[in-house]
C-alpha cells in the first residue's frame, strides 16, 4: 500500500515535485481524481522488487522489461503486484491491479540465470 510518505519520498528522489502526487486538493479539484496518484516510475520500481525477490531464490535476474501504466494507482489504497512465467524462453508476464482488482500496470520481463 503506496503511503503519502513514499510518495513524498520519490518525489523527492526523483525531483517530481507535481501536484497530483502531493497536494490531495489539487489532485482532487484541478484534475479530478479521488485521491494522490502514485507515480508510474514508482509503479515499475514496486514491480520490480517483487519480481526481482522471487527470482533470486530460482537464481534468475530481470534483464530487461517492457510495461505500460493503463490505470491510475492512489495513495493509501492496496495494490496487488502479479507475475507468472509467460513461456520456456524466461519471460515473464508482470502486472499489478488496483484495490478494485482491475488491471492498472502489465509488462513482461525478460530474464536471465544468475
Amino acid at each position: 500500500m503506496p503511503t503519502k510518505a513514499l510518495l513524498f519520498r520519490f518525489s523527492a528522489l526523483t525531483f517530481n515535485a507535481h501536484s497530483i502526487h502531493l497536494d490531495k486538493g489539487y489532485t482532487q479539484n484541478q484534475e479530478g481524481y479521488r485521491n494522490l496518484l502514485v507515480h508510474g516510475p514508482l509503479t515499475l520500481t514496486l514491480l520490480l522488487s517483487v519480481l526481482q525477490h522471487h527470482l533470486k531464490q530460482v537464481n534468475l535476474y530481470v534483464n530487461s522489461i517492457e510495461y505500460r501504466n493503463l490505470a491510475p494507482l492512489f495513495v493509501e489504497e492496496e495494490l496487488v503486484i502479479c507475475g507468472k512465467p509467460k513461456n520456456d524462453t524466461g519471460a515473464w508476464d508482470v502486472w499489478i491491479e488496483g484495490q478494485d482488482g482491475g488491471l492498472a500496470v502489465r509488462g513482461t520481463a525478460q530474464t536471465r540465470s544468475l
